[in-house]
């Protein structure tokens, strides 16, 4: 989903960064200025919604939810038995979403290199070289174009005079470097496929271009004798990847050549994309973390990152299980601490730590942070474990609620997948000995490839810490005093 996010926003920044183009920069001569602009604008498109930028505050203090009474009988109790086969897959819209889009966007980059592919073939035929061009005679299809400094010309009907002019303009191309535009415009292109704005950015840096290069060649002669040869030549066929002398709008370019210069005075409308630009990072880029206060009594969140020091725990490959969860649980503690919850950590370096003396800390919760591994390397996915004593209704009652509200913000991760139903399980000292009502936490299995590969990817653990995190808020709002 997040990949989904960030080409919406990338489309947006397209549309908002061409909108001021349209409407105070399109109609100014400062060409190489605007060129620079709307490359510049597709390359912040991209760099603008991948910017992360957290800023913490402090909120004004919450309110938690409304308590009410309630008796143990009403609350829902699930059962242990999962109901999704482990082995399944299930494909979600997002999913599908994401592998069309790849699909799409990786088909649209063949046919443009199969159209570049097509053209380098005539590069490789014989050449002039003139002026740092190298000069290739065509007769037929593509011709009176350049790419890069290959220049494709059909010397006939053309005058020496036309001939020099050509060359000339060509030249300005080639010395600005305007066909890695062109390259860059197909990385552009592939990408954002299903965005109509980006082909508008492909057209109007084509005409910047030809701005450019006609006001740098129609020095040669008069405008009017260069007009007329950009009307003599203005139906050649061109390439998508070269710059066709006679290219269209050639109304357009000729409209241009006679227009005034802009003033001096115009170059303080590029003033404005400063803001333009931080308005962008600010509603794309920054993050804002409140640290809400709870109101009530104290609210204490113990977390326990399994095993440490000799004992590793699970182990595949160059990964241990107490690296991990030590990892894990010092995001949640600050993402924790960030918003409001008093955190008291079982371990904070990497030692040992007996049973008892994790049990014995104090507070309103208990998490214990796991890893699994199996020799089945298909088995996958995040298991929600809690030990609920019958003689203890209200302890029993509480874990049932803590388990929904995980299993509610757990489920909607993308890249891996949460067991349905919480386990009751025994023989766990931590949770049948703990102070706090606790929970276990096995945050996947190293041993299969997609939860490794989850669990190692720092934005991933951001994802899952924060969910956590949310599940321990959510269980904190609507607790019910229930009686024993």
């Amino acid at each position: 989903m997040k990949i989904l996010i960030y080409l919406a926003e990338a489309a947006l920044s397209t549309v908002v960064f061409f909108a001021f183009y349209a409407l105070f920069l399109k109609k100014l001569t400062f060409f190489r200025i605007n060129r620079f602009y709307l490359l510049s604008a597709l390359l912040f498109s991209f760099i603008i919604p991948a910017l992360q930028i957290t800023i913490h505050r402090t909120a004004e203090q919450v309110q938690a939810g409304n308590t009410l009474p309630g008796q143990i009988e009403k609350l829902h109790i699930r059962s242990s038995r999962p109901m999704v086969n482990r082995h399944e897959y299930p494909v979600s819209i997002p999913a599908l979403l994401v592998c069309g889009y790849i699909c799409i966007a990786f088909l649209s980059l063949g046919m443009g290199l199969f159209r570049l592919y097509r053209l380098l073939k005539y590069i490789r035929t014989d050449s002039i070289e003139k002026d740092g061009l190298k000069i290739i005679h065509k007769t037929n299809g593509f011709v009176n174009c350049s790419f890069f400094n290959y220049v494709f010309i059909d010397p006939r009907n053309l005058t020496g005079a036309e001939m020099q002019i050509l060359l000339h303009h060509e030249q300005v191309h080639a010395k600005q470097w305007h066909s890695a535009d062109k390259l860059f415009l197909l990385l552009c292109r592939s990408l954002l496929w299903f965005n109509p704005v980006v082909y508008l950015y492909d057209r109007e840096l084509g005409k910047v271009q030809e701005f450019e290069a006609d006001a740098a060649t129609s020095n040669l002669s008069d405008v009017k004798t260069y007009a007329s040869l950009l009307i003599k030549l203005s139906h050649e066929k061109t390439s998508v990847f070269t710059h066709s002398f006679g290219t269209h709008p050639v109304k357009e370019r000729i409209t241009m050549l006679f227009n005034a210069s802009s003033a001096t005075y115009s170059r303080w409308a590029y003033i404005l994309i400063v803001p333009l630009l931080c308005g962008l990072i600010w509603l794309f880029s920054f993050q804002y973390v409140y640290a809400a206060p709870l109101s009530g009594p104290p609210f204490t969140l113990v977390l326990d990152a399994g095993h440490g020091g000799t004992d590793k725990g699970s182990e595949f490959q160059d990964i241990a299980e107490k690296q991990l969860a030590l990892a894990l649980t010092n995001k949640v503690k600050v993402m924790a601490e960030a918003r409001g919850i008093t955190v008291v950590n079982t371990r904070n370096k990497d030692v040992n730590v007996s049973l008892k003396d994790r049990a014995q800390k104090n507070g309103d919760l208990l998490i214990s942070l796991h890893c699994n591994t199996a020799a089945d390397q298909h088995q996958n996915g995040i298991q929600i474990m809690s030990s609920r004593p019958s003689s203890d209704r209200l302890k029993s009652a509480r874990l049932g609620m803590l388990s929904d509200k995980l299993f509610q913000k757990l489920k909607d991760l993308e890249g891996i997948r949460t067991d349905q139903l919480s386990k009751d399980v025994t023989g766990l000292y931590l949770l049948e000995k703990s102070l706090a009502p606790s929970v276990l936490l096995e945050l996947g299995f190293i041993s299969n490839s997609a939860d490794r590969a989850f669990l190692t990817d720092p934005a991933r653990q951001d994802d899952l810490a924060a969910a956590i995190v949310q599940s321990v808020l959510d269980y904190r709002t609507d607790l019910i005093p229930l009686r024993k």
